[in-house]
């Protein structure tokens, strides 16, 4: 359970106390939502992962962003002559030795070691609307009660997302 910021953090954030099973809950959730839509890790991790080798000398890593490879086998094979690239690998001589494909098994380390600052602001923004649902709350009424929720992130938090490769138009559509 990957969490970006703290209980005590979103606490300061809405401005009141939580009880911590859920706001860790909310934290959790909106801080894996915020790595599934940024594609990136937000803290160090390790993996051993399985991708199918190219025909060509780029083999593309689902895993942002990459701080280094201790492992790269292909068919019982170790190989240490590649590039580590933003996004990937490069080996000069291509990743098959054969002409079917073949499976490369890669120990990759990525992730980054200290979550930046508007990440977790975004992060904050998303679990504050998960726990406390008075979050979005835009205007409410009285006679014939009614509510109306704002159902949109902040400008900030919406630049976040744009800085880190969200096309915010499509994505504040399909929110």
């Amino acid at each position: 359970m990957v969490m970006l910021v703290t209980a005590a953090e979103l606490a300061t954030s809405i401005k009141q106390p939580v009880k911590t099973a859920s706001a860790e809950l909310a934290i959790s959730t909106a801080s894996a939502y915020v790595e599934s839509v940024t594609g990136m890790a937000f803290t160090e991790r390790t993996a051993v992962i399985q991708v199918t080798a190219p025909n060509g000398q780029y083999l593309d890593i689902p895993l942002k962003p990459i701080r280094g490879i201790t492992s790269a086998v292909v068919s019982g094979n170790s190989y240490t002559d590649y590039l580590i690239t933003a996004t990937g690998l490069y080996r000069q001589l291509g990743w098959r030795s054969k002409s079917t494909p073949e499976a490369v098994t890669l120990t990759v380390e990525y992730g980054i070691s200290v979550t930046p600052p508007d990440v977790k602001g975004l992060v904050l923004e998303v679990a504050g609307f998960l726990y406390d649902e008075r979050a979005g709350i835009q205007s409410e009424g009285v006679d014939d009660y009614r509510v109306t929720y704002t159902g949109r992130l902040s400008p900030m938090s919406l630049s976040t997302l744009s800085n880190y490769g969200v096309n915010v138009a499509t994505w504040a559509m399909n929110a």
